[in-house]
């Protein structure tokens, strides 16, 4: 049969496919993912790993443990007292949540909130207008230049050319209150030296901390080294203890999670995946044909014990030895009386003539006449072969009725 070379082909095209799909990766351009997640396992730019691994050295204990549900689904299992952190670019909480939340706090505990935007509902229950400040540009400036300072009672930071456009709105939330009206809240933080965006609101026997300013947090942010006594002062104000890190904020819509569509939302991973697919249609196509072959007929073995017994027969008579071909046939006789007339340890002349009688349906004189030729050939010295061609009669004859 000519062998086929489709597979030859196929491992060619596999071959090929895998250089192009290696220089492909090599060769391009790597894109950094800007994109704000305030993770605590992101590394990219706006993720938080950095302070993650910082937060020990600030809360005095262990890091923060990390969940990804509702405060209000949390609190319901959650015991002992523990500190909340919320870090993200926009946090949205329910009713339920902001009621759970401040009882929480009203019993000693702390929450600390960064994010761009809040929902109106938080800032109402602690009494505090969040306000909107409109970002206004000079012509010359473009979106890339815009006043960012950032200031404590301790540090200032200027962080507009920081970031460029990437953290470029129109406008920021402030908080907007009187201190003269609302003596529980205390200014912490300021934008351009004149908004406030960073608050500590007394409530119960606990303390909230608000403030508009996420992204420096990010590990962009620590690690150029610009302004991170700022950030450290943020921290100061975390008391020590458990912290909860709650990424319910940070995550979005959740999606079914399946190591296909991680493979898929891989750049590097997809083009592996469709190469492994295309291959696979071309190799469906042209190489999983059925070849027919023909199909051997298996034959069952032999059974050969009876030739091999004619051997062994053809040897001993080969071998003039027919006086142990007797003793064999003897031997094989007296099995065969034993097993049909009776289980006789030692059998004598007198019990083999009773048992051939009785097997054999003879008179008693025949009976005895054959156990008498049977025995005198047993004690003959050499048995010649007419001897031996009689025992064979006669255990014949006896086998025969």
């Amino acid at each position: 049969m000519k062998r086929s070379i489709v597979p030859v082909y196929y491992l060619l095209l596999f071959l090929i496919g895998t250089w192009v799909m290696v220089h492909y990766e090599l060769s391009r351009e790597r894109v950094v993912n800007w994109q704000r997640t305030y993770l605590p396992g992101d590394a990219i730019p706006f993720g938080t790993q950095v302070l993650y691994r910082l937060m020990p050295g600030v809360t005095g204990g262990e890091p923060p443990e990390r969940i990804s549900q509702s405060f209000y689904t949390y609190y319901k299992r959650a015991t002992g007292p523990f500190n909340i952190l919320y870090i993200a670019d926009e946090i949205k909480l329910t009713p339920e949540s902001v009621s759970q939340l401040l009882e929480h706090v009203s019993r000693g505990n702390s929450v600390f909130l960064s994010a761009r935007q809040f929902c109106k509902i938080l800032p109402d229950s602690l009494g505090v207008k969040l306000g909107f400040h409109h970002v206004s540009l000079s012509e010359d400036e473009g979106i890339s230049r815009y006043p960012m300072n950032l200031s404590t009672h301790r540090h200032k930071v200027s962080v507009d050319t920081l970031f460029g456009d990437r953290l470029f709105y129109t406008g920021r939330h402030v908080f907007e209150f009187s201190a003269d009206t609302l003596p529980h809240v205390r200014e912490l933080g300021w934008l351009n030296q004149e908004l406030v965006n960073f608050i500590e609101v007394a409530y119960g026997e606990g303390y909230v901390y608000l403030h508009t300013e996420p992204a420096v947090f990010s590990n962009f942010f620590l690690l150029q080294g610009v302004g991170v006594e700022y950030t450290e002062e943020l921290l100061s104000y975390m008391p020590v203890g458990k912290w909860v890190w709650n990424e319910y904020h940070n995550r979005g819509r959740q999606v079914v999670s399946s190591p296909l569509r991680f493979i898929r939302s891989e750049d590097s991973l997809n083009n592996g995946y469709r190469v492994l697919m295309v291959t696979l249609v071309l190799f469906l196509l042209s190489g999983a044909r059925r070849r027919q072959r023909a199909i051997p007929v298996i034959r069952p073995p032999e059974n050969q014990s009876l030739k091999f017994l004619y051997h062994v027969r053809d040897l001993y008579l080969k071998s003039k030895n027919h006086k142990a071909i007797s003793l064999h046939m003897i031997k094989d006789l007296k099995r065969y009386l034993q097993a049909h007339g009776g289980a006789l340890a030692d059998m004598r002349q007198e019990d083999m003539a009773r048992l051939i009688r009785h097997k054999a349906a003879v008179s008693q004189e025949q009976a005895r006449e054959w156990a008498g030729k049977v025995e005198e050939i047993k004690n003959e010295t050499r048995v010649k072969t007419p001897q031996l061609f009689q025992l064979n009669r006669i255990i014949e004859k006896i086998k025969k009725q």
